[in-house]
């Protein structure tokens, strides 16, 4: 009786280990921003996506990538309770202002309070040409995002404030990893279990969409993706004339969705 009273703790023990380090995964996604365009409607903020990764116990807490940085990103994520010093990584899908203005504030707070590192991967397309000629350059921008701050003389005043920071601003703590979009998916990031993989799709020169793939699930960010060949719109369905109001029914069972 010993023996099987020994053997079964032994067991329940094991099992108990076993569940411990298969901890179950967790995958979080957050909107910061959904406003499209330069305009501004009702304080909504530029387009932007958190996506989180780690385990239920951790509250998705191990990997946390944005993708895009509109206007107002900062504020999102401090709402998301994510610090902006705490990212693995910025996505970029395009160079549209809508989508990036927010990124030299989010690294400019980086900067104050995150000089010491680690540094933040910024992932984006390699240099790439227009139709019409112009270049556009997600290294330049992230090498002279802090440029106005410099030129202003606040870089200097908060060199002398605090001498740990970086000398050369908030562009000191970008690591750009750019990539040629291709009609193939290739991967262009990864940390542990989690990989982002990118592919060529249509609104400006150089623009990807993004597909993040962990053990919890897999969710795909396109930015202003559209089609190569512009379709014309589906034919709209045939119009019903109805006798009566009466036939109109309504169902208090649905609501709208809103972010």
């Amino acid at each position: 009786m010993t023996r099987k009273l020994v053997g079964a703790v032994f067991l329940g023990a094991c099992l108990l280990i076993a569940t411990g380090a298969q901890a179950e995964s967790c995958l979080k996604v957050t909107l910061t921003g959904t406003q499209g365009g330069p305009p501004v409607f009702k304080g909504q903020a530029g387009a932007g996506t958190l996506v989180q990764f780690g385990s239920v116990e951790n509250k998705c807490n191990d990997v946390r990538l944005q993708f895009d940085t509109g206007r107002g990103t900062t504020q999102r994520l401090s709402q998301a309770g994510v610090p902006v010093g705490q990212l693995d990584a910025v996505f970029l899908t395009h160079l549209h202002s809508d989508h990036t203005e927010g990124l030299a504030d989010m690294m400019q707070l980086r900067w104050h309070f995150n000089s010491g590192g680690p540094k933040v991967d910024l992932v984006c397309s390699e240099e790439t040409k227009s139709p019409l000629g112009f270049s556009l350059s997600c290294a330049r921008f992230a090498k002279h995002i802090g440029d106005s701050l410099i030129q202003s003389g606040e870089i200097a005043q908060r060199l002398a404030e605090n001498k740990k920071r970086l000398p050369g601003g908030p562009a000191e703590l970008i690591t750009v990893k750019d990539f040629k979009p291709t009609d193939e998916a290739k991967e262009v990031w990864s940390k542990g279990d989690v990989s982002v993989s990118a592919i060529r799709s249509t609104h400006i020169a150089g623009h990807a969409s993004y597909r993040v793939d962990t053990p919890a699930g897999s969710v795909v960010i396109g930015g202003d993706a559209g089609n190569d060949i512009r379709k014309p719109p589906a034919r709209p369905p045939p119009l019903i004339r109805l006798k009566s109001l009466q036939q109109v029914r309504t169902s208090s069972s649905i609501r709208p969705f809103i972010l």
